[in-house]
């Protein structure tokens, strides 16, 4: 190949190479933008939500009573569940699932609304008693729904770094 044919295919392949990359770098950005979903920030929020509702449990114990009253949580794990189905990012989908699956935990550990109940009656020691294992189960719970939590905003941060740095 002479210098003749270098000039002539030159600019061609040139033109070849800048297009293969802009298609690899439309794939490379569309998959971070599938891994992250739409609305993230309403995931965000979500699990910010998350968060607090967990750590309601720090002071005394949450009854029914009081999170039926707290605005959202009725649908918080059907939209959690939304969310997730949005998503494509495997870790982030393992994080969104155990927040779910250890919300449905502490729901399951509230303690009934407190029924009135003389101090004095044999019932009052059962009572306290199963009263102080549910708070300790939503505790654990909790502890343990908190971390994942933060292990999920962790991981919804590192993509959204990895997508503005991909734009």
């Amino acid at each position: 190949m002479t210098a003749a044919d270098w000039i002539k295919f030159t600019p061609g392949w040139l033109a070849f190479v800048i297009s293969v990359g802009t298609l690899v770098h439309k794939w490379w950005r569309g998959r971070h933008v599938r891994a992250l979903g739409p609305d993230s920030d309403a995931l965000r929020t979500l699990l910010a939500d998350f968060r607090t509702w967990f750590a309601m449990t720090l002071d005394e114990p949450v009854t029914q009573t009081q999170l039926q009253n707290t605005d959202g949580t009725a649908s918080a794990h059907q939209r959690l569940n939304d969310l997730i189905g949005r998503r494509s990012d495997k870790e982030l989908i393992k994080h969104l699932e155990r927040v779910g699956e250890h919300w449905a935990q502490f729901s399951a550990y509230l303690m009934p609304g407190s029924p009135y109940m003389q101090p004095g009656t044999s019932q009052r020691a059962e009572w306290e008693a199963e009263r102080e294992r549910l708070w300790d189960e939503q505790r654990r719970i909790s502890e343990e729904g908190r971390n994942e939590v933060e292990a999920a905003l962790g991981r919804l941060n590192r993509l959204e770094r990895k997508n503005l740095k991909v734009s």
